[in-house]
């Protein structure tokens, strides 16, 4: 039995349920299978400035990654870092890789003995003079404070795990198929 058009007579039968007109196969209503795009993240980062992740999309089999790590201590500013993804081929196809490679400086404000001991009193200071390795704590401590590094309310360090998902849409419904394509042939308005 043919496919009936879309301006064949629609008849129920008892028992047979109303529903739309089958419509001639045309692009965007061939059956389309629903494939939930999922992505896989986790990862790692940490106040001094260290920073690693990971995401992985199954369905593609793409993987990307990245880490970032401060370049001996977290005051100098200096930063390293590596991100990398692959996408294997699929059919005989090739297979896309990539990477880049980062070396920066963050622009920290910087604080020195002098300022520390011009700000305490001068019984405090004669005693930070004479012990230069309390001052030096007092310093970063306040170096710290000033470029938001293991201060309160921050997070010290951080794992993290997770998902998401994108649904594509099927075929259209006989509605949005009209509107698509057949109205804007006619030039009709569409609603």
């Amino acid at each position: 039995m043919p496919n009936p058009s879309f301006f064949d007579a629609m008849e129920a039968n008892g028992g047979m349920r109303f529903g739309p007109p089958n419509l001639p196969d045309a692009p965007g209503m061939s059956p389309q299978q629903y494939v939930q795009n999922l992505r896989l993240k986790a990862g790692y980062n940490n106040t001094w400035g260290t920073n690693i992740g990971a995401e992985y999309e199954p369905n593609t089999g793409t993987f990307k990654g990245n880490v970032d790590i401060p370049l001996g201590s977290h005051a100098t500013g200096w930063k390293a870092g590596v991100s990398a993804y692959a996408r294997p081929s699929f059919m005989g196809g090739p297979t896309d890789t990539g990477a880049m490679f980062t070396l920066g400086k963050k622009t920290l404000e910087q604080v020195d003995t002098a300022d520390v001991l011009n700000r305490v009193s001068p019984s405090l200071r004669t005693l930070l003079e004479n012990n230069p390795a309390a001052a030096e704590e007092l310093r970063m401590q306040e170096f710290n404070r000033r470029n938001n590094f293991n201060q309160p309310g921050t997070d010290k360090f951080k794992f993290y795990g997770g998902f998401d998902t994108n649904t594509p849409g099927g075929p259209p419904n006989p509605q949005q198929f009209l509107r698509q394509n057949i109205q804007q042939g006619l030039g009709a308005p569409n609603e």
